[in-house]
């Protein structure tokens, strides 16, 4: 494959192209055009054929003028025949005088709303099918070419945030495509109760297996254990509900969760809340565990809604506030947690920011993802599926 993308058009169409090529190289797609080639000449012909031959895909400019244009039709019936996916964008008129009949019944994207978001749609669309192992085998008219946007997220809703997380790993053109439309609020909001949820995890599930009875420890205190749940509810729904605001939100997040986190912990401390991280493996784990996970979910609040990251700092110093009242010294798993949270939390937002720069999926957004997974993996096996009695 010679390059990635055919661009088919009309001439009348001239100005479109070369601002829709011109974004598509941007994105580091490799594009052929027929300009500087006289056209009409056997030289001009010939380069036509092998570009198509040599081509991943054709994205063809729609206009009424495309649709009555006779080399646009020859164009499509080669790449039909050469079994090259067709990208069809609406840059004139409407369906009925844009689109040609081989094409009629084809998802395209219109450029003439919204041309950024589209574009973006475009390129995610190509950089996967140009990804993908297997040539389309059905008739053209009932491809499904371009998808369409993603429903406006709902940011309490358990379903939106699993796929607002999927995109952000696996699918960063999906998310790109939509951050471009108006819709992009709703991904801050989304996001901001995707971080209050991960960022709470791992201080709730030792609580959660206390009380489960999956983790046996000194002390009964179900007072103080309820009243830590209800602080723990309104710290996880203060910062859904609050940190996809601006900087002002952000701070009044971190003094409340900062308060929040300082003061479950120290209702916790009649339980014994210092067994919860016995000096043994069980407690080197859930600090490493904590410094992962905190680490990772700050990169992805960087990423999506910077203002999630005051909920998160909250919590690491009422953490820390907590331990100091206490006068325990942090030993070296509670180190190398550090490290590991600011380095996860650096990488990550990289990671996660270039995917949808460019729109592609890195081994980097695997890497990352498995990390995150394995980690909750081991947290929920160490306090809730038997793992502090085996490792005790």
């Amino acid at each position: 494959m010679q390059h990635q993308v055919f661009l088919s058009y009309s001439r009348k169409d001239s100005a479109i192209m070369q601002r829709l090529r011109d974004d598509c190289a941007a994105a580091g797609l490799s594009v052929w055009t027929d300009a500087g080639i006289e056209p009409g000449t056997p030289l001009w012909k010939d380069s036509i054929e092998r570009a198509i031959e040599t081509a991943g895909c054709l994205i063809v400019i729609l206009s009424p003028d495309s649709k009555q244009s006779e080399w646009v039709k020859r164009e499509l019936d080669y790449a039909h025949a050469q079994r090259k996916p067709i990208f069809p964008v609406l840059a004139r008129g409407d369906e009925s005088s844009a689109v040609p009949f081989a094409l009629s019944g084809t998802q395209f994207v219109d450029l003439q709303q919204h041309y950024a978001a589209g574009v973006q749609q475009l390129i995610a669309a190509v950089r996967e099918r140009l990804n993908a192992d297997a040539p389309p085998t059905s008739p053209l008219r009932h491809q499904s070419v371009i998808p369409n946007l993603p429903r406006r997220l709902i940011p309490r809703n358990p379903r939106d945030q699993f796929d607002l997380l999927w995109w952000l790993f696996f699918e960063p053109g999906t998310l790109a495509a939509y951050q471009a439309t108006d819709m992009n609020e709703s991904v801050r909001k989304t996001g901001a109760w995707i971080v209050t949820s991960m960022g709470w995890m791992p201080f709730v599930l030792p609580l959660l297996g206390y009380t489960l009875g999956s983790i046996i420890v000194d002390g009964e205190k179900p007072i103080a254990l309820l009243v830590t749940y209800m602080l723990i509810v309104v710290g996880w729904f203060a910062g859904g509900l609050f940190s996809a605001g601006d900087q002002r939100a952000a701070i009044f997040v971190f003094v409340l969760t900062t308060f929040l986190g300082f003061s479950a912990f120290m209702l916790v401390r009649g339980i014994s809340l210092l067994d919860f991280l016995p000096p043994d493996i069980r407690g080197d784990l859930g600090v490493l565990g904590i410094g992962i996970n905190v680490g990772i979910v700050a990169g992805i609040a960087f990423t999506i809604t910077d203002s999630a990251t005051g909920l998160l700092g909250g919590l690491m110093i009422g953490a820390v506030l907590f331990a100091s009242a206490l006068r325990i010294l942090p030993g070296t798993p509670a180190a190398v947690a550090g490290l590991l949270m600011a380095a996860l939390g650096i990488i990550t937002s990289k990671i996660l920011t270039h995917g949808l720069e460019t729109h592609r999926r890195t081994p980097g957004h695997m890497i990352i993802a498995g990390i995150l997974m394995l980690n909750y993996a081991v947290l929920f096996w160490l306090y809730l599926l038997g793992g502090w009695q085996v490792l005790g």
